[in-house]
């Protein structure tokens, strides 16, 4: 369920992105880069939060 929460969110995050890059007139490589980028930070993000909260749990 995690995983799929954090894919669910990076996809979201890359969807903005890429939408952002389209207003500003980005050619579509860059939009695609961007939102790849983006996606690919979210999920470490929330995977890391994710791991620091599972150690705290663990630790208690």
């Amino acid at each position: 369920m995690r995983s799929l929460l954090e894919g669910l969110i990076a996809g979201l995050a890359a969807l903005g992105v890429g939408l952002i890059g389209k207003e500003r007139g980005w050619g579509p490589l860059q939009a695609a880069a961007a939102a790849a980028a983006t996606a690919f930070a979210a999920a470490l993000a929330l995977r890391q939060i994710g791991d620091t909260q599972s150690r705290e749990e663990t630790s208690r």
